[in-house]
Formats: structure tokens, sequence, C-alpha cells
């Protein structure tokens, strides 16, 4: 007769048991294969549902481009790094309010980067150049400003928060030993800690694309620059999580292209049949990527994470050009889009009508004639 497993012995099991499932899938190492090469998908096959968020259009208010966003409690925040200011929208786009405080004062931002966010339901903005981060109310008003206390020889990147504290990727290489690296953590006072993933031999071309960082499941990732890997966060190390292979076609395969900062810049903007940046969101279910030919031209692909199947996206208009589509962030099974105003009509057109949806019970003649970039909240499938 088999004896009862008592509950505290049970509890230890189970917790084993979790631990070890947890830890299988953060060394499970993903590795892709990307053919730039290969068939041409429909995107539009691989939409399942998209909600459209048209942004209204004010005298405050008016956008050239969405790059950069951030979710809120009353809905949107767009960060307009051409005009270092945020818009903030509600959930069906009506807009809100606009922070502006640009300038060289002690309660003013000296740049906008893309590290805006909003925790403990108030909204914070990192200025690097200001070295400090900003807070505001959900409405918009200036609340008190917080300097980053780390070493004047880093030239911080992106910051976000990380295990009651936070992280900043550094950008610059220099002289000073500890600017090195390229993660450093701070506590909660915003006072640096330590520092991780060394880079003795920096690339040559320091651009930086935006933020890197970003959360599946409240677990941290970063997308490290000019690189074709993904790395999670853990007890303030970066672990490999997946890499795209593009083969030859990886701009950064030859080695004389890292030597110098000249031959970096030439690589780029001469070849256009190799990738020399991959941006990508991921979620639980998939990848979505943007590659980088030349400064100006990409291309975009979908990666099914449990067949590990990369479509190459077909998002040709009918005049040959791409749609101008930016992906911007997950939010549970959708991803969040921006899409710039002369592209909604055939964008539109694409679609079946149970495809879609609008916020705001809208319907397209009411912003056909507006110029600000609309928001997509795009639910993917891949097509049997």
């Amino acid at each position: 007769m088999p004896y009862p497993i008592p509950p505290k012995t049970l509890f230890i099991i189970l917790a084993l048991s979790i631990c070890k499932n947890i830890n299988a899938q953060e060394n499970n190492f993903q590795h892709y294969q990307i053919d730039i090469h290969g068939k041409r998908h429909d995107f539009f096959e691989f939409i399942e549902h998209v909600e459209i968020i048209p942004l209204e259009e004010t005298e405050q208010s008016l956008l050239s481009r969405v790059e950069a966003y951030f979710p809120t409690p009353n809905g949107i925040g767009i960060i307009d790094r051409k005009n270092n200011q945020v818009q903030l929208f509600n959930k069906a786009g009506k807009y809100l309010n606009t922070i502006n405080r640009f300038g060289e004062g002690p309660e003013e931002y000296r740049n906008l980067v893309a590290s805006v966010w909003v925790e403990n339901n108030k909204i914070k903005l990192f200025s690097s150049l200001s070295r400090s981060v900003l807070t505001f109310n959900l409405q918009g008003t200036y609340l008190k400003t917080t300097p980053v206390n780390y070493p004047e020889e880093i030239w911080g990147g992106s910051l976000t928060p990380y295990n009651h504290g936070y992280v900043v990727q550094m950008l610059d290489r220099s002289k000073a030993k500890r600017s090195n690296y390229e993660l450093m953590f701070l506590d909660k006072n915003l006072k640096d800690l330590s520092f991780a993933s060394p880079r003795p031999n920096p690339h040559p071309f320091p651009v930086n694309m935006g933020n890197r960082f970003s959360y599946i499941n409240q677990q941290l990732i970063w997308k490290k620059r000019l690189s074709d890997s993904i790395f999670f966060i853990k007890e303030n190390k970066p672990i490999p999580l997946m890499r795209f292979d593009f083969g030859e076609d990886w701009t950064w395969n030859n080695p004389n292209a890292r030597s110098k900062m000249k031959l970096a810049f030439h690589e780029i903007w001469r070849e256009e049949a190799k990738v020399w940046e991959v941006l990508s969101k991921v979620n639980e279910q998939y990848v979505l990527t943007t590659y980088k030919y030349t400064v100006t031209k990409d291309d975009k692909g979908l990666i099914d994470r449990k067949s590990g199947k990369f479509y190459r996206l077909d998002t040709r208009k009918e005049d040959g050009e791409n749609f101008n589509l930016y992906f911007l962030e997950w939010e549970n099974d959708r991803l969040t889009t921006s899409l710039q105003a002369y592209d909604v009509e055939e964008f539109l057109e694409n679609l079946g009508e149970d495809q879609y949806s609008i916020a705001g019970g809208l319907k397209y003649e009411d912003f056909a004639f507006s110029e600000n970039p609309v928001l997509l909240r795009i639910k993917f499938k891949v097509p049997d």
C-alpha cells in the first residue's frame, strides 16, 4: 500500500519541478536561420485581426512619424523625438496632453531618447544628456527630477526598470575601465552598482536604434546593438536567448568591416545585399523582425517560435514600395505597430471587413484626411 506524500514534501517537489521547468526554458537557446532571398509571403495572410487607432490631429499633436511608444493606464504615450516632446492620447486615440520640458534647466531635459515608461502610476522620462529621470503624473504634469548617478565618463543610451532597480545600456567607448561594458545596473535610487557584458573590442559604428529593452512575461530581454543575438537578463548578467543566423548575408561577418569607423560606415551605405542590423519584437509565439540593408532600406520577417520557421514577409504596395510599418511593442497577443497616414487607405483595401475594427466607433472617412500616423494592434497567425 503506497504511503501518502506529506504536504510539505509535496510542496518541495512541486517547487523544484517549477524551477527546473523555468531553468530549462531559460537555457533553451534558440537558433533561427534567416533566408533574406527566400520566397515572399503576403503580409496580410498573417493577420488574424487588427484594431486601428487613429491618433487625433490637433495643432499640439501633429506627428510626422511614430517610432517610440509606451502604454499608460489612460491609453497611449508617443515619444516624439523630432520635437523633443511626449504626446498623450486616450485608448481610442483622442489627444489628451503634451509633455514638453525641453531645455537646459534643472527641471528640464536636454534630450529625449526612447526611455519613457510608466512606473507606480507615474510617467518616467530618462534624459541621457541631462543624466536624470523626470517624473510626471499620468496627466503629464511635472512632479520632480532625480539625478542618475553614474560616472561622468559614461554615456547612457536606454534605461529601463529591472529587479527593484534599473539597467542602462551604455553607448560610449571611454578610457574609463568601467565603461568598457555595455550594461550598467543601478539601484532604486539610480546609483551605479555593477556592470555586465564586457566589450573589449567595441563596434566602430556606435549607432543606436532606440530602446533595446523589452519584456516577455515580466522577463527583461535585451537586443545588443549591431548584433544578431538577443539576451535575457538574469542576476545582473545577459544570458543568450536567441540568434538570427543570416549566414553570408550578415555584414559584420567581414572582420575588415569592424576594424574602423570609416570602413563600417562605408559597408552600410554601399552594400544593399547584406544585413547590417536586425530589430526584433518577441513574444511567446512569434518574433517580428526588421532587418536593415542600408540606413533607409529594410525588409520584415516573422518567426514562428514553435516550429522555428522563418517567413519572409511581403509588405509591398501596388507601386512596389513597402508599407511604412514600424513595429513598436507587444501587448498581450497583439503587436502595436505604426503606419504612415498615406498608407492607410491601401492597407485597408487588403483586409477583409471582419479582419479589422476602428477604435472609438470611427469610420475611415472620419480620419481619411489626417496627417497623423495610425496605430495598429495586430493579432498574428500562421496561415495553413
